[in-house]
């Protein structure tokens, strides 16, 4: 009797070896012409596509039954990059503004949502901020790009020059009244009196005592490090006289 022996042998490979990102697939094959495969972690064709890292490996049977184990491949999805973090400080209109976003991954400003890229540095900066300006950036990594982020920012408003008002001419040894007519909630009102001394408030009293401290008294609006104009208005005193009666 003339015994012919047969070896068969199964060996799989990845068809498309490129990078992947997680959420692609990678395509493994076995050698075909078996009768059965069975995959781990998961499978049965001689074609199979996998979604998940790890150690790949299958078990071919041929049409005699018998078993036939592949070589190992180890696969594996490079991570998808995460979300912009965003770091900027508000700056009044006008004013030089910068937005960064700090990553060791690449950075990409684009022009508007799904459009070109305008920037790969980390930081965008725009010599004179005056509007409300979206920003689209992702991040990308060797072969990944993350999702795309936005932020709008605009500048911080300046506040209106203050109206002044005052009950001068008053005398002195009495109280001054100082008050801001056009004064808004959430806004500091700033005062600088004729002899240097500094006030705050939107209606202020201020003791006066000699005519030292007649002439302009100065003021502006603080909103959040936005300062207004500074005007002025004209204070004038009246000397207070002390009369001695006869007895």
């Amino acid at each position: 009797i003339e015994v012919e022996l047969t070896e068969y042998t199964v060996e799989i490979e990845v068809l498309d070896p490129g990078p992947t990102c997680e959420g692609d697939s990678i395509l493994i094959a076995a050698t075909p012409g078996l009768e059965e495969y069975q995959w781990n972690p998961i499978g049965s064709a001689d074609e199979v596509w996998f979604t998940e890292g790890g150690i790949v490996q299958v078990v071919g049977i041929d049409e005699y039954g018998c078993e036939l184990i592949s070589n190992q491949i180890e696969i594996g999805f490079e991570p998808i990059p995460p979300l912009p973090q965003f770091d900027f400080t508000p700056v009044c209109e006008g004013e030089p503004f910068s937005l960064e976003v700090s990553s060791e991954l690449g950075v990409n400003f684009l022009e508007e949502a799904g459009g070109e890229i305008i920037s790969t540095e980390n930081v965008i900066f725009i010599s004179e901020f005056f509007n409300d300006t979206t920003f689209y950036v992702y991040l990308s990594s060797e072969f990944c790009n993350g999702p795309t982020d936005s932020i709008t920012i605009g500048p911080k408003p300046f506040p209106d020059s203050p109206i002044l008002a005052t009950d001068a001419p008053v005398c002195t040894g009495t109280s001054l009244s100082l008050e801001v007519l056009n004064a808004e909630a959430g806004v500091n009102y700033i005062w600088l009196t004729a002899t240097g001394n500094i006030l705050e408030g939107a209606i202020v009293s201020y003791g006066v005592s000699s005519l030292d401290q007649e002439g302009e008294y100065l003021a502006y609006a603080n909103q959040e490090d936005c300062l207004s104009d500074t005007v002025g208005i004209d204070v004038s005193l009246f000397q207070t006289r002390q009369v001695t009666l006869p007895p």
